[in-house]
């Protein structure tokens, strides 16, 4: 099933149909910094000027996360951070909210109500109720890992931008695109989510982390909810509402790859993953990753456990979230204009009737006047 926004109430119901959108991933421009010189006007002071360039990080990717948590006493208390997909498939685009599992499971088995808040384009909130048994988790359940969502269906009034996995739009850093665009140890990458501190009263208000590419997928890692996971190592000091969170990979224009200047092609960012926790010490020998924080809590090393892109992108092709993409298609196809085939009764073959002793005699005799016509066609030029 598939979650709407109303317009009116925050109700759940089944829809299946897909709204068009603009662009994912719209293009942010600067005019550099406007100097005022003539007129009667004062300079903006440093914290306000205006027309500055563009930050490292681009707007949209605030945009693309949503706050994950529950209510008390009708008040939200986030959680949690959850991020917004995009999946091309049939030709058309699906649309999932994306968060880690140890999430969900803890909310879940504290008996709680979980809802998604998000920023809506008249600078308000909306907020989203998920049941229980609308999120779908990794397929394999020999090979644990963090990944949960949910399909999801985003109307006209709320802000949003997806990460698309898949299509024409798709920017995923999988293993062989990190490999072909020379991405790996040292590479910049940062983290977008919830800091509880400051998570926004009248919206949500993600901050940024910026880090490293630590340690590739080179052996599991040992984790508290896992156990051995299929990760990669960053530096970056995550905290308790950073779970869920996407971890984007940024390429440098140029680097320097044995000896060679190489400039980079194709995009700049690529989804590396989702956060899953960070390495706490506790007794200064011995460290354990934590997937949330702790009573008490330890010593936090800085650094941070991603879950690969690869595990949401096998999440998002479980096999009952295939099924419901694959009735969602068929309904919408019902719709559409129907194709002019002909029946089999009504089928010719263009090459002529079946062959019979008759129809044979007719081709030999065919063949035997293209064969005359020939010889007798005169070279061209002569008359």
């Amino acid at each position: 099933m598939v979650l709407s926004l109303k317009r009116t109430k925050s109700e759940l119901s089944s829809l299946y149909v897909l709204e068009s959108r603009g662009p994912i991933y719209p293009h942010t421009t600067s005019d550099g910094c406007a100097m005022r010189f003539l007129g009667n006007q004062e300079p903006d002071p440093w914290f306000a000027a205006r027309g500055m360039p563009d930050m490292l990080v681009p707007d949209w990717v605030k945009k693309n996360v949503v706050f994950i948590g529950t209510k008390q006493d009708g008040k939200f208390i986030p959680r949690a951070t959850g991020f917004l997909v995009g999946f091309e498939d049939q030709q058309f685009m699906f649309t999932y909210v994306v968060t880690a599992e140890h999430v969900i499971a803890a909310l879940q088995t504290e008996g709680h109500d979980i809802y998604c808040r998000f920023n809506r384009t008249d600078h308000g909130v909306e907020y989203l109720k998920v049941p229980p048994d609308y999120w779908y988790f990794h397929p394999n359940e020999n090979e644990r890992t963090d990944v949960a969502l949910f399909g999801y269906i985003p109307h006209e009034y709320v802000e949003f931008n997806c990460q698309p996995l898949s299509g024409k739009l798709e920017a995923v850093a999988t293993a062989e695109v990190m490999m072909q665009m020379n991405i790996g140890l040292g590479d910049e990458i940062f983290i977008v989510g919830l800091f509880k501190s400051h998570h926004g009263k009248q919206r949500n208000v993600p901050i940024i982390r910026i880090g490293n590419i630590a340690a590739m997928r080179d052996e599991p890692v040992w984790t508290e909810y896992c156990g051995f996971v299929d990760a990669y190592l960053i530096e970056a000091r995550s905290i308790g509402g950073l779970s869920g969170s996407p971890v984007v990979v940024s390429t440098p224009p140029m680097r320097v790859v044995d000896g060679t200047i190489k400039f980079s092609e194709g995009r700049q960012f690529y989804l590396l993953g989702l956060m899953h926790g960070h390495f706490d010490i506790q007794n200064l020998t011995e460290d354990t990753v934590r997937d949330a924080p702790q009573q008490g809590g330890g010593i936090n090393t800085g650094i941070g456990v991603v879950i690969p892109v690869e595990k949401i992108i096998e999440t998002v092709n479980h096999p009952d979230v295939k099924k419901t993409r694959d009735k969602i298609v068929a309904n919408l196809r019902k719709t559409g204009a129907k194709a002019d085939v002909l029946k089999d009764t009504e089928a010719f073959v263009i090459q002529g009737p079946p062959p019979s002793s008759e129809s044979s005699t007719h081709q030999e005799d065919f063949k035997r006047l293209l064969d005359a016509a020939a010889r007798n066609q005169k070279p061209a030029g002569q008359t």
